[in-house]
């Protein structure tokens, strides 16, 4: 089942991905949102689409600016499930950021 859901996720980057860097950009996600497949495939991860910021943030490890395909296949497999999930890192994110200012 891991394997089946790394390969969507590979899938869905691969759709993000319209310039086919190999990465996404904030622009890149905001815009795959406007696409209902797109958006069926985040609801059925549990993942609000409403956040593309937040999400974008989450996914983000190393802060460049660009998620790659290893940040956006563990951020995404550390997300999907319950709602609150991403809640919860979003708390995490917040709390670092304040104490790095």
């Amino acid at each position: 089942q891991k394997e089946a859901t790394s390969s969507n996720l590979l899938q869905l980057l691969a759709e993000i991905d319209a310039d086919r860097s190999g990465h996404i950009t904030l622009d890149e996600l905001h815009h795959s949102f406007t696409r209902p497949d797109i958006r069926s495939f985040m609801t059925a991860l549990e993942i609000d689409v409403i956040e593309a910021d937040a999400l974008f943030a989450l996914l983000d490890d190393n802060g460049d600016g660009a998620v790659d395909i290893a940040e956006f296949v563990e951020g995404m497999t550390r997300l999907k499930g319950e709602a609150r999930s991403m809640d919860i890192h979003m708390l995490i994110l917040q709390n670092q950021k304040a104490l790095q200012a």
